[in-house]
């Protein structure tokens, strides 16, 4: 309300209806302040609540995460040199960590024991005659392995070596 009110017929009775009409004014406008108040106090515990929520749900999503066996159920292989083998945890492994760790790598060693012709058949005897020592390591123990190739063919060979056990 702007400007004066005038009421006719209380001029000159002494009241002050301004300092009335004033007075109920600034009541009316406490009134709303204190709506407004409330209202924006209601949206504080109304955010206040919705992130309380928000924060509940996330915990909840961690527990479930927690509940969920294959958080758990991982398979891991390590390899120490990728250059020299390959390892793959197949779904059917056991839920733990693998490790391949390669030491040393075998060197390729080659004997001759004669000069042969081209060979056209490997169950033909061979015309040399010895016996070879084969020397290596077994569990870190140095072993030895003798095959006797008098009369034998490479097939017999072969087979005396294979069937070694080691």
């Amino acid at each position: 309300m702007a400007g004066n009110i005038s009421i006719s017929g209380l001029a000159n009775t002494g009241f002050d209806y301004q300092a009335v009409l004033q007075k109920y004014q600034e009541l009316k406008s406490i009134s709303i302040q204190k709506l407004q108040y409330d209202q924006q106090n209601l949206q504080n515990k109304k955010d206040a609540i919705l992130e309380i929520k928000n924060k509940l749900n996330a915990f909840v999503d961690s527990i479930n995460a927690l509940k969920n066996t294959t958080t758990y159920q991982t398979k891991v292989a390590n390899l120490s040199n990728p250059n020299v083998a390959d390892i793959t945890v197949g779904t059917n492994a056991l839920e733990t960590n693998y490790s391949l760790t390669v030491n040393s790598l075998a060197k390729a060693n080659s004997y001759k024991i004669g000069t042969i012709s081209t060979i056209t058949d490997y169950n033909a005897p061979i015309s040399s005659t010895g016996s070879l020592t084969i020397n290596y390591l077994k569990n870190g123990t140095a072993t030895s392995f003798t095959v006797d190739y008098t009369g034998k063919s490479l097939k017999n060979i072969m087979d005396t070596i294979n069937s070694s056990g080691d």
